[in-house]
């Protein structure tokens, strides 16, 4: 047979009992939802359910999205546009502007090809140079507006090349300095020298003969020459 509880006594334990048990709302809606779930447990069992996201979800547009793993854009189809809002039709990528690779950028086209092995176009610079005519220009001895050697110029190309280029120089002619006139006789000289990716020294002068100069044979009045440099 059962205890037999007395009134008093049941108040008593019902008021220890509310006392001691504390329900959370959070608990109480995690186990509303339980019991909901468990409720459609026949219907849940019975059909299959079709979930549709985005990525990024939801989908939208970002101004800013950094992911942590690998990354696939335009998986089944399409195209990814870069600065611009209408891919080019036959193109997987297609950027408006330019591109910057720290190291090198290659292909599968031709048998596979890199960037870094493909010959670099060929660049044609040309110009003239006329020696000043200054005493810090002579290559020898400065007297009377000649020079015991030839004179020269320093020629710096608008733009270096990637690697040394081949300098020509073809003489044009020379002036008249020190009494010695210029003429069908004259000698002129000029070459490059000290070539760099940067630019080289031209040299460059006329010496004329006995007949012209006299006592100045073999000296060198200011000139004047044309260059090219072919490189790359």
């Amino acid at each position: 047979m059962p205890p037999i509880l007395w009134a008093s006594q049941l108040l008593v334990a019902i008021g220890t009992l509310r006392r001691k048990i504390r329900v959370r709302p959070r608990l109480l809606r995690a186990g509303a939802v339980t019991a909901m779930l468990l409720a459609a447990g026949a219907e849940l069992g019975s059909e299959n359910i079709t979930l549709t996201t985005y990525y990024p979800a939801p989908s939208g547009i970002y101004t800013r999205m950094i992911t942590t793993g690998d990354t696939y854009l335009a998986r089944d189809g399409g195209a990814v546009g870069i600065k611009t809002s209408a891919p080019a039709a036959g193109y997987a990528l297609d950027v408006n502007g330019k591109i910057h690779a720290a190291t090198d950028v290659c292909t599968d086209a031709s048998g596979g090809k890199c960037l870094s092995a493909m010959p670099s176009p060929v660049r044609v610079l040309s110009g003239h140079g006329v020696s000043p005519g200054a005493p810090a220009n002579c290559s020898g001895t400065f007297q009377g507006g000649l020079c015991s050697g030839l004179w020269f110029q320093d020629i710096v190309f608008s733009q270096p090349f990637t690697s040394t280029p081949h300098v020509l120089v073809t003489p044009e002619n020379i002036s008249n300095q020190g009494g010695c006139v210029g003429g069908a006789t004259d000698k002129v000289v000029a070459y490059p020298a000290n070539m760099t990716r940067t630019g080289f020294r031209l040299y460059v002068g006329g010496s004329p003969d006995a007949g012209s100069c006299g006592a100045w044979n073999g000296w060198s009045s200011m000139g004047s020459a044309g260059w090219i440099a072919v490189g790359s």
